[in-house]
């Protein structure tokens, strides 16, 4: 029985994971999008110089990659190396905390 319920926790954790990640690629990928169009906005409206440009599309480009990291990569980083990530016992608790019908129960068979 223990079997079956370990099973559905990293089935639990993996799901949890990958919902995490789509919701910060879809995050990622909407400020992106609104800041490169702000981008584009400022380079036609103040007609910046060569230099000016050379500066912003870098700086745009490492800001792309922070958010990047911070808002996909830390969770998939967790997905992928387990013992970084979530527990069985932080799953079980999460799981508690949603459905009262578990209650203690489950964090109780995981202990």
């Amino acid at each position: 029985m223990f079997g079956q319920i370990a099973v559905k926790l990293r089935k639990f954790i993996r799901l949890y994971y990958l919902n995490r990640i789509l919701a910060g690629a879809l995050l990622w990928l909407s400020g992106t999008v609104t800041l490169f169009v702000l981008l584009v906005l400022l380079e036609q409206l103040l007609w910046l110089d060569k230099t000016t440009k050379t500066i912003l599309v870098p700086a745009s480009v490492a800001v792309f990659a922070v958010f990047w990291c911070f808002l996909v990569g830390r969770f998939f980083w967790k997905w992928i190396r387990p013992e970084l990530g979530m527990k069985p016992i932080d799953a079980a608790t999460l799981i508690a905390d949603r459905d009262k019908t578990v209650g203690d129960q489950l964090v109780n068979l995981v202990q």
